[in-house]
């Protein structure tokens, strides 16, 4: 049985190791590390960072994919009370130099490039300094914490260090005397993950190594063990793998297998190869996967559970999911700020479960409530509201953000997700919208997850969003974005149609666009305020979106639903 106790992410690897130091931990292309190894160089990489001036509570930035070396580096700065700030692998100059500068960052732990995306030439941008700097001793006008830029390659560059001569320094002093090392406690900060940024500059949510606790959690949750295998093709730098791929592996001693790129049929074959056991994504991985022409050429019978998360899982994926992969599907809800996961299904729940709730919370050592979010006061069961949180698994606050923080915290330790939603008798909690989504049409609520849904029902309908545009009659109305399903048509009179059949009238869209992309965030999330944007331009409502629908002039000709 998993039994959280207080510990430090580096005393779990520690731990680990001691139990099984020849057992696989990571999987990555033809490299193959026991955990032995991986701690090993996590413990050398410690004392590197320690030589180059890194102390407790210092902020080592981490741009890199999926990479041992990735694991491996957070462990170190844990082992020595720094924090990690993971960057966004797609991140571009002004973004990572947002973060760099926002985060007071140390040092800078890189890879050189990724895709098509240069770091080097990014971060020499960023700065010019490295040109004339001594490698560990960087002065920077623009960001003046920043001592270190480590790069994680075989090329030497200009001013930066390189990863495995930093490894090699630290290793060189094993026997040196580590009593006089500071004390590191679970309590201290472990990582800051920054928001996507879908309605601004990112946040960064702080977290204490007791993640832990909600990790252990999660691997109870769905049965891992040392003889499980979990694919790690989700992006490390969010908490949706950092923290629920990773750090399960650290408590169970189940291997990585890593993917720097996601590409289906190169996650069918390690599947097949590797004999993965836990496959967790969003459901564009699983579609891309089950759509994929050789997919009943690749053994994945050995798949057994994990997760899937968005914000509608259509149920045909989901069957499919079950019936093509033979595994128990779970859905799952949670947030940066919520240590990745809040609530889960049940791996064996039916599939209308799974699609129209995200089960309920994982253990009994928090809570989750329903609030009016007018008044603030918790609401009964089967009552919409917005979704509070409170315990252990909400982060500490937004880094350098007191304002913001204050926001979203409540006095006595609720943090309000935006999030709305309602718990049922069978206490599952359904979600129904973000707060900040809702619209008003002439003084009645509108929910965009609602009209999706039952946009969704059409056959046709691949992915939709709805968005709020201006009206001068009724202050706002809906807009929905329509991706189709390979070659089906439909047209938007239909679309509104099947939706006056279903809906308020207030509540159906009055403008249909069918797209074939979403303007996403790095990480993967829709940026519905993009679509209005564009919205508001192809009606050409600006003027109107610019006078807040104060102005009395003339009421424009409404443009019909259409393609």
């Amino acid at each position: 049985m998993l039994n959280w106790t207080p510990k430090t992410l580096y005393r779990q690897a520690r731990e680990t190791a001691d139990a099984m130091p020849e057992h696989l931990a990571i999987v990555s292309g033809e490299r193959r590390l026991t955990w032995r190894q991986v701690v090993e160089e996590a413990e050398d990489l410690s004392r590197g960072l320690r030589r180059l001036g890194i102390r407790k509570g210092d902020k080592v930035a981490l741009w890199m994919a999926n990479w041992p070396e990735w694991i491996i580096t957070w462990l170190a700065a844990n082992r020595i009370g720094a924090v990690l700030v993971p960057l966004n692998t797609r991140y571009k100059t002004d973004e990572v130099g947002y973060v760099l500068g926002q985060s007071d960052a140390r040092a800078l732990i890189l890879m050189e490039r990724f895709l098509d995306i240069d770091y080097l030439e990014m971060i020499n941008t960023l700065v010019p300094e490295l040109a004339t700097s001594t490698p560990g001793a960087l002065e920077s006008v623009r960001f003046p914490q920043l001592g270190s830029v480590i790069a994680a390659g075989d090329g030497g560059h200009s001013g930066m260090l390189r990863y495995r001569d930093v490894v090699a320094r630290g290793a060189s002093g094993r026997d040196e005397d580590e009593a006089a090392a500071t004390p590191v406690s679970p309590d201290d900060d472990c990582v800051v993950v920054y928001t996507s940024g879908t309605t601004g500059s990112p946040k960064g949510a702080v977290h204490s190594s007791n993640i832990l606790r909600n990790e252990y959690a999660i691997s109870r949750w769905f049965g891992i063990g040392a003889d499980d295998r979990l694919l790690g093709h989700l992006p490390f730098f969010h908490v949706g793998a950092g923290f629920t791929t990773v750090i399960p592996s650290l408590i169970t001693g189940a291997p990585v297998i890593l993917m720097d790129v996601y590409d289906p049929e190169r996650a069918l074959r390690l599947i097949e190869r590797e004999s993965c056991t836990v496959l967790n994504g969003i459901p564009t991985h699983f579609i891309m996967m089950l759509n994929h022409p050789r997919f009943d050429e690749y053994d994945v019978s050995s798949v057994r559970t994990g997760w899937i998360g968005g914000s509608m899982n259509p149920p045909e994926v989901v069957r499919e999911i079950g019936q093509r992969f033979d595994m128990r599907i779970c859905s799952v809800y949670g947030m940066t700020e919520t240590t990745s996961v809040t609530t889960l299904t049940r791996p064996d729940d039916p599939v209308d479960v799974v699609c129209e709730t995200v089960g309920t919370p994982i253990s009994d050592d928090y809570e989750i409530m329903i609030a009016d979010p007018g008044s603030l006061d918790g609401l009964p069961p089967r009552s919409e509201g917005e979704i509070w949180v409170r315990g252990h698994l909400v982060m500490k606050g937004y880094y350098r953000k007191p304002d913001e923080t204050a926001e979203v915290m409540t006095a006595d330790g609720w943090f309000r997700t935006g999030d709305l939603g309602w718990i049922g008798g069978d206490g599952r909690l359904r979600i129904t919208g973000r707060l900040k989504d809702m619209f008003i049409v002439g003084g009645s609520n509108v929910y965009p997850a609602e009209v999706e849904n039952v946009i969704y029902q059409l056959p046709e309908v691949k992915q939709v969003y709805v968005v709020a545009v201006p009206d001068y009659r009724l202050g706002e109305i809906g807009m929905a974005f329509v991706e189709l399903r390979g070659d089906a048509t439909l047209t938007g009179e239909q679309v509104v149609a099947h939706c006056r059949e279903r809906l308020a009238n207030f509540k159906v869209p009055r403008h249909v666009r069918f797209v074939t992309e979403f303007p996403m965030t790095s990480s993967g999330k829709v940026q519905k305020f993009r679509l209005r944007d564009r919205a508001v331009h192809e009606l050409g409502l600006g003027v109107l979106a610019g006078r807040r629908l104060v102005d009395r002039g003339r009421v424009p000709q409404e443009v019909p639903a259409g393609d």
